[in-house]
């Protein structure tokens, strides 16, 4: 017998407002670190969807040594 988990409308939007932070988060450190963002990296990573990949990004954007070295644009 297979139970089926439901996700609840609440639950979805936890994960909507934890990703759309990580996103928030890793724009603010990419500008602090490299200057202004441009659009086509602000626009990749706004269309991240997972928590892992963005926190691992973040990770990498705390020692990377340029905005290319992230390879987002």
């Amino acid at each position: 017998m297979s139970l089926l988990y439901k996700v609840s409308w609440a639950d979805k939007m936890r994960l909507e407002g934890r990703r759309q932070g990580a996103q928030d988060m890793l724009l603010h450190l990419l500008e602090e670190r490299f200057g202004p963002v441009p659009e086509e990296v602000r626009s990749r990573v706004e269309s991240i969807q997972s928590l892992e990949r963005l926190k691992r990004l973040f990770s990498k954007a705390l020692i990377a040594k340029s905005l290319k070295g992230l390879r987002l644009g």
